[in-house]
This record gives structure tokens, C-alpha cells and sequence, in this order.
């Protein structure tokens, strides 16, 4: 599981997004596991970490049941206390050298997201289990990033990091990530794309997938 090779799409339920769809999250967790969803992490810059900590665990063992990894956001406290599979973090959280040493698991996943070669050279330096890029196109779940990197940064970072792992996220949805896939990605983060309230989850998550075979076959 840690190098993460057969996963290709990989949910994030964000809480700010399902409540304004008004989707409730483990109900998503729930729908999209069953449904063939690879990975989920959870991401909420709202909750105290007390109540991330409870939304986590609930979330964890939704997905426990079906055996898909489960990623934290930022809370190394919270991956630890719940022994999530593993957690995802930013350019201003606790670096991954720091967190590894924390929790000695040689099987927890480490993601660290990267926006630019320079911090791509960081996370293959904290040898990460993978480094997350974009966003590849405009998105609204990043509000403070006005620039996004497109399609041709996919295929320049296949070619200078071949064999190391990245997953790729930002305004990602089912009329571009043929173009993600055949540019070189081999996975892909999405938000809304899944959880959007204009169709159900388990039809999008089957487009998605059906899209991501075929841009691997056509590549």
C-alpha cells in the first residue's frame, strides 16, 4: 500500500465543500468506498482538532471496512491517536522528516504537496511517499492560489522524477482528467468532482475511472 500503485483516484472529502453542498461525510466516505473510490483523505480547516480528531475516526473506520486507505490533513496528533494509514500536509505544516520520526511506521503514508520543481526537490529530499502537484488547472478549493500549473508541468516532472510517485489535484473534474492521465499522471485527487450534488457519487466516481483507463491505454 505505501507506494501506492494501484491507487488512481483518490478523494478528498473536504467539509467546507460538503456543507455547502449539503452532503454529509461519512455519508460520502460511505458511497464512495463502496463505489471504487482508491484512497480518501480528510480535509477541514474549521473543526477544533478535537472534532476533526472524532470526524477522522468515524471516517477511518468507513473506510477500514472496505480496506481503503485513509489519509489525515495536517494533525499528525490526530493520524497518530487514530492510527490513520497516513496523512497529507502543506508547505507550512510539519515537515515529513519530523513526522516519520514521530511515527515510526514503515508502512504509514506520507504526502507532502508541492507547487514548483524547487519543493518537488524538497519532498523527494524528505523521501515522502508521495508529493501531491498543482493545482493543474483553476480551482475554487484553493482560494489563495491564483496560478495554476496545466497539463505540460505533468509531463516535464514525469520526465525528470521517472519512477517516483505523484498524485495531482486542482479543478480536476471528468471534461480534463483524460488530458491529467495522458500527460503522464498516474493518479488523481479530486474534490468536487466526486462529491458535486448534480449526480450521484458512485456514477461519478465510475466516469472518472472509466476516463482514467482510457487515457492510460491511449498514452
Amino acid at each position: 500500500m505505501k507506494n501506492l500503485k494501484n491507487v488512481e483516484l483518490y478523494l478528498v472529502i473536504d467539509r467546507e465543500i460538503c456543507d455547502s453542498l449539503n452532503r454529509n461525510m461519512v455519508d460520502v466516505a460511505k458511497e464512495a468506498v463502496e463505489s471504487g473510490i482508491d484512497l480518501i483523505q480528510y480535509r477541514d480547516k474549521v473543526s477544533s482538532e478535537e472534532e476533526y480528531q472524532l470526524k477522522a475516526a468515524e471516517l477511518l473506520s468507513v473506510c477500514k471496512e472496505h480496506g481503503v486507505p485513509f489519509l489525515v490533513n495536517d494533525y499528525v496528533e490526530v493520524a497518530k491517536n487514530i492510527n490513520a494509514d497516513g496523512i497529507h500536509v502543506g508547505q507550512s505544516d510539519v515537515t515529513p522528516d519530523k513526522i516519520r520520526s514521530y511515527i515510526n511506521r514503515e508502512d504509514f503514508i506520507i504526502g507532502y504537496s508541492a507547487h514548483n520543481f524547487e519543493e518537488i526537490e524538497k519532498a523527494i529530499g524528505f523521501d515522502v511517499t508521495y508529493f501531491n502537484i498543482g493545482p493543474i488547472f483553476h480551482t475554487k478549493t484553493k482560494r489563495h492560489l491564483t496560478e495554476f500549473i496545466g497539463t505540460e508541468f505533468i509531463t516535464e516532472v514525469k520526465n525528470r522524477y521517472p519512477g517516483k510517485v505523484f498524485t495531482t489535484m486542482g479543478g480536476i473534474n471528468s471534461s480534463n482528467i483524460y488530458d491529467v492521465i495522458f500527460a503522464g499522471a498516474d493518479r488523481s485527487a479530486v474534490v468536487t468532482a466526486i462529491i458535486n450534488s448534480k449526480d450521484s457519487i458512485k456514477n461519478n466516481i465510475i466516469e472518472l475511472k472509466n476516463i482514467i483507463k482510457k487515457a492510460k491505454g491511449d498514452r
